[in-house]
């Protein structure tokens, strides 16, 4: 009887599923953070990461979103892992990795920005000598992105900012060893 029960208590033990299993559905629609209006056509992404090794990411399903921007997926989860959505379209720019609930119905809205470009044309008619610079600072005030030395300058500067923020701009003119800061930011 002894050894029937212990067989028992042994079978029980190695068929129990050490990571539990739960049904979880993830739905919402994809939308443009400047009008709130629906994204049709944008990828969602679905990703999971095991918690024992949090800085991989796995890809396991995608979806596409409807001509509404909504979109839907259900899958089984397991307890020992994170789940993660996201989305992309064309050239908007990613806002959010939505952390997903496992076991539950996660009902969420996925923002998307486009980039806004600005064009900056420099122009210099006046004859550069050797000595004479153009500094353009467009990300940060430490290091010029555009230097222009000792040329006549006619380009134009193509300068993305991502999302809807103010983007500072500062650029340093040199001429006859005299040196101007402008600012203007857009």
């Amino acid at each position: 009887m002894h050894k029937l029960i212990f067989i028992a208590l042994i079978f029980s033990f190695f068929s129990c599923n050490r990571d539990e299993a739960y049904q979880t559905t993830v739905n919402g629609k994809v939308i443009d953070i400047e009008n709130y209006s629906p994204i049709a056509g944008a990828t969602v992404y679905f990703m999971k990461q095991d918690q024992s090794n949090p800085g991989v990411y796995v890809h396991f399903h995608n979806t596409t979103t409807d001509a509404n921007g909504q979109f839907s997926h259900s899958f089984t989860a397991q307890e020992n892992y994170n789940y993660y959505t996201y989305a992309t379209y064309q050239n908007y720019l990613i806002n959010d990795f939505i952390f997903t609930l496992v076991g539950q119905s996660n009902r969420i809205n996925i923002l998307l920005t486009k980039p806004g470009f600005m064009a900056i044309h420099v122009k210099n008619t006046s004859p550069f000598n050797a000595a004479d610079q153009i500094n353009i600072y467009d990300s940060d005030y430490l290091k010029a992105e555009h230097i222009f030395n000792g040329s006549t300058i006619d380009t134009t500067i193509i300068i993305t900012s991502y999302g809807n923020q103010t983007h500072p701009i500062k650029w340093k003119v040199t001429k006859n060893d005299t040196t101007i800061t402008y600012n203007q930011s857009f």
